[in-house]
C-alpha cells in the first residue's frame, strides 16, 4: 500500500518510504514529528485489523514487546491505531537483515563471523526465554545488522507466554524451514523450540545457505510448504559438511544437537547452546584472534619454581574456562543491561535517534571484550607468588653479613632463612679468627672476609 507515503498518520507519524510485506503486516520507515527520529511502523493489514484474532495476535506482539528490553532486541515505542488502521512502532534500524548477508557471501562464513552473529541472538533469545517469551518465528529474515554492526532479534509476532516448562498456549504458524518437529505437530512448546530454530540458523551460516530441510526429499505432500514440513517431522537433518568439509566435527556436533527430534535431546537453553559453540569452535577461534591464546595461561595455578611456561599455542583444557566465562560474560551482561533497563522503566518519550542499540557499540568489539576479562580474575594469584622467587636473589649477594663475626644476630634475622643462595662464598675462614683478639683491622677494612682471616694468624703468641 505504498499510497501511504506522504501522509501524516494521528497528526505525528509521517510515511516517509515503503520498507515491505508479511503475512500479516506491512512496514514503513516514518518521522515522527514528537521525537524528531526515524521510527518503522509495522502496519496489520487491514483486512486481518477486521478479524479478532489477527488483532488479538498483533495486540499480544506489542505487549510481548513492550516486556523485552534488551540491547539485542529491537526497541519498542507504543502501539497506535486510529479508526482505519491499527500498527506497533519500532526503533528504525538502517542496515540489513542476516539473510541478505548470507546471500551476498556466497559460500560458507568463517567461524569467527557466525560467532560475532550467534552471540548477540543467543543473549537475546535467552533473556526472552528468561521473561517467559518463546519467538516462534527466528530465522535470518528476522536477525536484522545495523550498518554499525549491531546485531537485533525482531518479529516477535508469534511469540507466547510460558509458565515453567511448557507453554499455556500454541498458535499456529511459523516458517516451514525453522519449525521444530512439535511445533509442526501442533504440541505445547517449550524454549527448546527456539533452540532447534538457532540450529537451523546455524546450519545456514556454515554452510553457505543450505537447509536441513527443503521439501524436494519427500513426495509424503502435494506443495512444498507441505514436504518440508514432512521432512521436519519424520527424516535425520543431513550432515552440514556435506555442504562444507571445512567444518569442524565438533561444531558439526553442536548443530546436529541442536537439530535433535526430541526437545530433551537439545540444549536446555541458548546460552549452553553459545558455551558448546565456543568451545567446538575453539582452536579457530583462537587462531583467527591471538589475544586470546595470550590470555589463556594466566588461568590456572602459580607456576613452580623452575618450571618453563606452557607453549600457547599447545592445546589445553584451560582455554575452556576461558571461553565459558567470555560466553556467559557477555549473555549475562546484556541480559543486565536488559533487567536494568526494564527495572528502571525506561522512558521512550525524549528525542531517541533510531539507531537501534542505545548501549552497545559494533558488536565485533563488544563480543571480544569479554573474552580477555575473566583473566583479570586470575591474574592476582599468580603475580603474588611469582615475585619472591626471583627478587630475593639480588639482595643476597653482599658480603658485610660475614664480616662481624661476633654479632651475626641481626643480620641473621633479616635474611629469609628459605634463602640458601646467600652462602656461596667460603665459610671456614671466619672460623680460624681468634676470638680472644679483637683486632680492629678488619672493621677498618671494607675489602671483604678474606683479608681480615689472614692477618690475625700472622701475629707472634705473647713472650
Amino acid at each position: 500500500m505504498n499510497d501511504l507515503v506522504g501522509l501524516t498518520l494521528l497528526n505525528r507519524y509521517r510515511v516517509e518510504r515503503f520498507i515491505g510485506r508479511g503475512a500479516m503486516a506491512e512496514v514503513y520507515q516514518v518521522w515522527d514529528t514528537r521525537r524528531t527520529t526515524y521510527l518503522a511502523m509495522k502496519l496489520l493489514h487491514d483486512e486481518l485489523a477486521m478479524d479478532s484474532i489477527f488483532l488479538r495476535r498483533f495486540q499480544r506482539e506489542a505487549r510481548t514487546l513492550s516486556q523485552l528490553q534488551h540491547p539485542n532486541i529491537v526497541r519498542f515505542y507504543g502501539l497506535e491505531e486510529d479508526d482505519q488502521r491499527v500498527f506497533i512502532l519500532l526503533d528504525y534500524v538502517d542496515g540489513t537483515t542476516l539473510q541478505r548477508e548470507i546471500h551476498r557471501a556466497e559460500g560458507p562464513l568463517p567461524l569467527p563471523r557466525v560467532m560475532e552473529i550467534m552471540r548477540p541472538v543467543c543473549s537475546a533469545i535467552h533473556y526472552a526465554h528468561l521473561q517467559g517469551h518463546i519467538h516462534c518465528d527466528v530465522k535470518p529474515s528476522n536477525i536484522l545488522i545495523h550498518r554499525n554492526g549491531n546485531i537485533l532479534v525482531t518479529d516477535f509476532g508469534l511469540a507466547h507466554l510460558t509458565e515453567g516448562a511448557t507453554s499455556v498456549s500454541v498458535i499456529s504458524g511459523g516458517t516451514p524451514a525453522y519449525m521444530s518437529p512439535e511445533q509442526v505437530r501442533g504440541e505445547e512448546l517449550t524454549p527448546q523450540t527456539d533452540i532447534y530454530s538457532l540450529g537451523v540458523v546455524l546450519y545456514e551460516l556454515l554452510t553457505g545457505g543450505e537447509r536441513p530441510f527443503t521439501g524436494e526429499n519427500s513426495s509424503a505432500a502435494h506443495t512444498l510448504r507441505g514436504n518440508v514440513l514432512w521432512e521436519q517431522v519424520n527424516l535425520e537433518a543431513p550432515s552440514p559438511r556435506r555442504f562444507n568439509r571445512n567444518l569442524l566435527p565438533e561444531v558439526e556436533a553442536v548443530v546436529m544437537r541442536c537439530l535433535a527430534k526430541r526437545p530433551v535431546d537439545r540444549f536446555a537453553t541458548a546460552l549452553e547452546l553459545l558455551v558448546a559453540l565456543e568451545v567446538a569452535g575453539e582452536e579457530q577461534l583462537a587462531a583467527a584472534s591471538p589475544t586470546r591464546s595470550v590470555a589463556a595461561p594466566t588461568i590456572g595455578a602459580a607456576p613452580k619454581r623452575g618450571a618453563t611456561p606452557a607453549r600457547i599455542g599447545r592445546r589445553s583444557r584451560r582455554p575452556v574456562g576461558l571461553l565459558i566465562g567470555g560466553a556467559a560474560a557477555i549473555v549475562l551482561g546484556a541480559i543486565g543491561a536488559g533487567l536494568w533497563l526494564g527495572n528502571i522503566g525506561v522512558s521512550i518519550d525524549p528525542p531517541y535517534v533510531g539507531s537501534g542499540n542505545p548501549v552497545l557499540s559494533p558488536t565485533a568489539t563488544s563480543s571480544a571484550t569479554p573474552m580477555d576479562t575473566p583473566t583479570a580474575t586470575a591474574t592476582s594469584k599468580p603475580t603474588a607468588t611469582a615475585t619472591p622467587t626471583w627478587t630475593p636473589t639480588r639482595t643476597a649477594t653482599p658480603t658485610v653479613t660475614l664480616t662481624p663475626t661476633a654479632t651475626p644476630t641481626p643480620t641473621a634475622t633479616r635474611r629469609p632463612t628459605r634463602r640458601p643462595t646467600a652462602t656461596p662464598t667460603a665459610t671456614e675462614t671466619p672460623t680460624l679468627m681468634p676470638t680472644e683478639t679483637s683486632t680492629p683491622a678488619p672493621t677498618d677494612r671494607p675489602e671483604g672476609p678474606p683479608r681480615p682471616t689472614r692477618e690475625p694468624t700472622r701475629v707472634p703468641p705473647p713472650g
